[in-house]
């Protein structure tokens, strides 16, 4: 951290702690929120505090909040009026924290660890928000290249009624699963997709670049 972001944070910190609404129980609180949604990066609450106030976008709902021109939110935030407040220099949706754009592909890449599965994803990212954190948590999962060759992330073929009753396959091409991912950027900048293949019996995987995902791939 650069020595202007750290006598930053502790001027926020020092005016929270001054005020009524801020306490050193709830400087510790945050904390604890901060380290249980970063636990495997390097993001720490005085990183978040400088982003959150360098952003352009954050900084303006924070002053809004504080001001409480509330018609001046973002569409996106319309619905979550009674459930924003800022303390500590950070801005909070209920209890989760809102997390600036700079820092979403960071808590993505978090989240995403070990390629975790959209479920699991959802449930460690339940202490923070941004709007369409759902959208962008999918896409994640959805462009890992390592996913697709596992097949974790391609949709079964099966009606929904069904999903409990998932047929044995007893010899190759039973059922295929065919999904693209993308898009990707090869060596040269250009806009690539990359078509997958997983066969459900041997577990066969085969992928191919390709230039779009219609039927006239080949």
């Amino acid at each position: 951290m650069e020595i202007g972001d750290e006598i930053f944070v502790k001027e926020v910190i020092a005016h929270v702690r001054g005020s009524k609404r801020g306490s050193e129980e709830e400087l510790t609180k945050i904390r604890e929120m901060v380290s249980q949604i970063t636990e495997y990066s390097d993001l720490t609450l005085q990183k978040l505090v400088v982003e959150t106030n360098k952003d352009p976008e954050t900084s303006k709902i924070r002053q809004t909040i504080m001001d409480q021109k509330w018609n001046l939110l973002p569409p996106e935030l319309k619905n979550q009026q009674k459930n924003l407040s800022t303390e500590m220099g950070l801005i909070f949706v209920e209890e989760k924290i809102y997390i600036p754009r700079s820092l979403r592909e960071r808590i993505l890449q978090v989240i995403h660890g070990d390629h975790e599965s959209v479920p699991k994803m959802r449930l460690l990212a339940e202490r923070v928000f941004w709007p369409n954190k759902e959208k962008d948590i999918k896409n994640k999962a959805k462009q890992c290249i390592t996913c697709f060759r596992s097949g974790k992330n391609l949709n079964s073929v099966i009606p929904e009624n069904e999903v409990n009753h998932l047929p044995k396959f007893r010899e190759v091409g039973e059922e295929v699963q065919i999904d693209f991912i993308g898009p990707v950027l090869n060596e040269k900048n250009q806009k690539k997709q990359i078509i997958v293949a997983i066969d459900q019996f041997s577990k066969w995987t085969f992928a191919k670049v390709c230039d779009a995902c219609n039927t006239k791939t080949h």
